[in-house]
């Protein structure tokens, strides 16, 4: 069988509502913003916030409505992107388990600087703007953390656009490959796998080039044996020339 026909992703079967008390609390101790709570603290928290389902292509946040929300990935993938000036849309991070998306006014921007979408099912962790705050006034440790939570996201943005902005079009391809095979790469066939349904219009867009250029450049990586790619999955196989 030509693997470059069918998809290897492995998509999220967990239905979106089943966000067990286990895992609720495992994620929120594993959260950036949570992680030197006690365990009574943890459970204080978890009664705070709710989980919420969506089915795949479901808008969970929207690019300029008020930032009321802040979320955490429970289970899934969860795609941000906005439209740039041109009004092309700008793929700017791929999001799982764990991870955060949305915000607290007073606590960066007072509107979403970006929306946010269900790739497959997702169970996401929310909890409200009021009852975050009530957390920072009660739990100090939360407050302190945010602060640093917050910094860390302003400096990996700011490397973004320096990183994409200071390379050319392959370099910034590979650049892209390396950070999500970092993050969701799984072993596959002697490859690393990057675990995530990408289209070549969406590995454009984290990019910041033109799909055709994108096309391009990913199959002649295939060519030199440094990438096997099909329709929405590409696989890292030689990542020491990739980086």
């Amino acid at each position: 069988m030509d693997t470059r026909r069918s998809t290897p992703v492995r998509h999220n079967t967990i239905p979106p509502e089943a966000c067990s008390t286990d895992l609720r609390r495992r994620l929120l101790r594993e959260s950036p913003f949570f992680a030197d709570l006690t365990g009574g603290d943890i459970d204080r928290v978890n009664a705070r916030f709710n989980d919420v389902g969506y089915e795949p292509g479901r808008a969970i946040i929207r690019e300029g409505d008020p930032a009321t929300r802040l979320g955490i990935v429970a289970a899934g993938v969860v795609k941000l992107f906005n439209y740039g000036d041109s009004g092309n849309l700008v793929l700017i991070d791929v999001l799982g388990p764990g991870d955060h998306f949305g915000s607290i006014a007073g606590f960066g921007p007072d509107t979403y600087q970006e929306s946010a979408q269900a790739s497959d099912l997702v169970c996401a962790l929310q909890i409200d703007a009021s009852v975050f705050r009530t957390l920072l006034e009660t739990i100090p440790a939360i407050a302190v953390r945010a602060v640093e939570v917050l910094s860390n996201r302003l400096r990996l943005s700011h490397e973004l656009v320096r990183q994409l902005g200071a390379h050319n079009a392959e370099s910034r391809v590979a650049y892209v490959l390396k950070r999500l095979a970092t993050r969701f790469g799984r072993s596959w066939e002697h490859m690393t796998l990057i675990d995530v349904s990408l289209s070549r219009e969406e590995i454009a867009a984290m990019a910041g080039i033109q799909t055709e250029t994108c096309s391009r450049i990913l199959s002649a990586m295939r060519r030199d044996g440094i990438v096997e790619a099909g329709r929405g999955w590409v696989a890292v196989r030689d990542p020491a020339r990739l980086e």
